[in-house]
């Protein structure tokens, strides 16, 4: 399924857009493709865990010039 999605941050917001399985006990990688204020150079990934109850969301932010 793919999914577009925006973490409002108090400085400023991330945007990230992907495919998202959802299929119970699953982890998948969606990139990030923006930001605003203090994320606008925002770079890396959104790492989406699914368990039986809940979703898990980690962002994992790439080095400038990684």
């Amino acid at each position: 399924e793919k999914v577009t999605g925006t973490i409002v941050l108090p400085d400023g917001q991330i945007t990230v857009q992907g495919l998202f399985a959802n299929s119970g006990d699953d982890t998948d990688i969606i990139p990030i493709t923006g930001g605003s204020g203090r994320y606008e150079a925002a770079a890396g990934s959104m790492k989406a865990t699914s368990g039986r109850r809940q979703v898990t969301f980690e962002l994992q932010f790439a080095q400038a010039g990684a």
